[in-house]
């Protein structure tokens, strides 16, 4: 690999951020000479030129002379590409460097994809200024085709890092609590603020720390994360479901939570995206419960009760119903109420019905009904408008409930044999 030969004298006095860069130059294939002053890069070129085959200059060197100044000292005497590597995005300063050199700025937080491109290219504009046998035009066409390259490769960075900090303000102030965990042993290596609100830890409390009980104890039971991890595997798209988490203070909460599988660094991670639904939850639980009550009374009540529409459809009925009708459920949910009430022919008595029912909200009224065996007897009927399932009508729905104006039964027709 043409690399494995590069020799790269990284000027940096930030000992990390250098550390850092070496691994990441060698992993690439190059030799990395490290110099921590501008001082100290003058002396190692000046020792020996020809080893440095690129000089990787930080603007900033702390006390003593800055990266320019270094810089210009040895393309005083020496003809070795300078690479700029900075944090600084100013103008003013990037200019300053370009009056020094024109291989090349590159700010610190780029990817290390766009620092290789940028030396790349500045190797191949230094192979093509020292090709002799070029003439002047083809030097000016060459420079001009690699500074449009840098400059195109800038404006991606650019655009990149303009991306990268919006991405990361919204994962910062996203209402969800959002957090990235390793697959091997839980460990969290991000949070956001929304996490540390719903759980109760702070982003440093929870990072390099598990979500296992030997640790945050924020999964209640290890063997559901390691079927999670098993789904996600097997589930490209990620996964949406419901799960109970403990917060710092003991305290249980439901979430929705949609997870799926990234890689960092090589390593499968999860990262997850929660919602607080327990009080939802609750409310769905007392409004399941309301209505296994209400159903119950309504099954259970000692008066017929039935439920119909704007058309006189019957929508429900209740057991005495059935009783007192000797009609089966199915028989009378395909009933019309025209054929249980005889008065109900009369449009007039509808509308009359209608207008009580609607204007008071309860109505009480004696009507006639007709059993199966085509007995018509009156009933005591108490009405009210409702809305049924939800679903609002131009004319409500009428639950009814209503009574025998007698005790007896309804007398059977004889059965001739």
């Amino acid at each position: 690999m043409e690399t494995a030969a590069k020799t790269i004298l990284l000027v940096e006095d930030e000992a990390i951020i250098a550390l850092s860069e070496t691994r990441k130059l060698e992993y690439a294939g190059y030799k990395v000479i490290r110099a921590g002053t501008g001082e100290l890069a003058i002396d190692i070129v000046n020792e020996n030129p020809a080893v440095v085959d690129l000089i990787l200059m930080d603007v900033d060197l702390g006390p003593g002379m800055d990266g320019t100044q270094a810089a210009q000292e040895i393309l005083r005497i020496h003809n070795i590409p300078v690479l700029f590597l900075s944090s600084h995005i100013e103008p003013e300063i990037v200019k300053k460097t370009e009056e020094i050199t024109n291989y090349g700025y590159v700010v610190k937080s780029s990817s290390f994809t766009v620092l290789d491109a940028s030396m790349k290219m500045a190797f191949k504009l230094f192979r093509a200024m020292k090709q002799l046998d070029l003439d002047s035009m083809e030097i000016e066409s060459t420079n001009e085709e690699l500074r449009k390259s840098l400059t195109k490769l800038q404006n991606a960075y650019d655009d990149l890092a303009q991306r990268k900090t919006m991405q990361e303000k919204f994962f910062r102030l996203i209402p969800d609590a959002i957090c990235i965990t390793r697959v091997a042993d839980g460990v969290y290596i991000e949070a956001n603020q929304s996490f540390s609100r719903l759980f109760g830890y702070t982003r440093e409390e929870a990072l390099g720390h598990s979500c296992f009980a030997d640790e945050l104890g924020i999964w209640l039971h290890q063997e559901e994360r390691e079927k999670l991890a098993r789904k996600l595997a097997e589930n490209p798209d990620g996964i949406s479901f419901e799960m109970d988490f403990s917060r710092k203070d003991g305290s249980v909460i439901m979430t929705s939570t949609s997870a799926d599988l990234i890689s960092i660094d090589g390593k499968d991670c999860i990262i997850s995206s929660m919602r607080d639904i327990s009080a939802s939850k609750g409310i769905e639980i007392e409004l399941r419960e309301s209505e296994e009550r209400y159903r119950m009374l309504f099954e259970e009540a000692g008066v017929s009760i039935l439920v119909y529409d704007r058309d006189l459809r019957i929508l429900d009925v209740n057991k005495m119903s059935i009783k007192m009708f000797e009609y089966s459920k199915e028989e009378l949910l395909a009933t019309s109420m025209r054929q249980i009430d005889p008065g109900l022919a009369d449009p007039s008595r509808l509308n009359e019905l209608a207008e009580g029912i609607i204007g008071s909200g309860r109505y009480r009224f004696t009507a006639t009904r007709r059993f199966r065996n085509g007995t018509i007897l009156p009933v005591e009927v108490n009405a009210m408008s409702i809305v049924w399932q939800g679903k609002p009508q131009s004319w409500p729905s009428f639950m009814i409930s209503q009574s025998r104006r007698d005790a007896s039964p309804p007398p059977r027709r004889s059965r001739e044999h």
